[in-house]
């Protein structure tokens, strides 16, 4: 914390705006080697929300469940997202702006694949009922999931260590600038 005392959220406004769409970032650190012996297999879940180049809500958490694969753990992540997704676009609603779809940008394929597709039912039965929300949204077309490659994923910065300029340049796009 010491090292970011020094940066500030600045949100811009766009006065003739009519239209705002959030983008989400998702990510998960499956299985990550770090942890105490009772949640060493949790997956790490995180998840941003950006309105006009700046955060304007984010999470980082360990996953309640134990998920089997990177792809589940991806979907769930997703999931939660989503959920914060909807709640970002009924505060939208609310104050009187349109939202297109929201997208979400992701970085593991098989999760896109499962949410737009149920393709193999049999290896989807151990997910959770609930985080199927996120397929429920993928038909609404109330969310639209794009693939983003690992080295572009902003939210991996709130879910793994990284290196200092990889975590740097996703600060960044974060919208957390140097204050004056």
């Amino acid at each position: 914390l010491r090292t970011t005392k020094d940066l500030q959220l600045v949100y811009k406004r766009e006065p003739d705006a009519t239209e705002r769409s959030p983008k989400m970032w998702v990510d998960a650190d499956f299985c990550p080697d770090y942890g105490d012996w009772a949640d060493n297999y949790r997956s790490t879940t995180a998840w941003l929300a950006i309105t006009n180049g700046t955060a304007i809500s984010w999470n980082s958490v360990r996953q309640q469940r134990l998920a089997q694969s990177s792809t589940e753990s991806e979907y769930y992540a997703a999931a939660e997202a989503v959920k914060e997704a909807a709640r970002i676009r009924a505060l939208h609603h609310d104050l009187g702006y349109r939202t297109g779809p929201i997208t979400v940008y992701e970085d593991n394929q098989s999760c896109i694949k499962q949410a737009e597709n149920p393709c193999d039912r049999e290896a989807q039965k151990h997910i959770e009922l609930r985080a199927h929300y996120l397929r429920e949204q993928v038909h609404a077309n109330k969310v639209k999931m794009i693939y983003v490659s690992t080295g572009e994923q902003i939210a991996d910065g709130l879910s793994k260590n990284l290196p200092r300029l990889d975590f740097e340049k996703h600060r960044k796009s974060m919208g957390l600038i140097l204050s004056l």
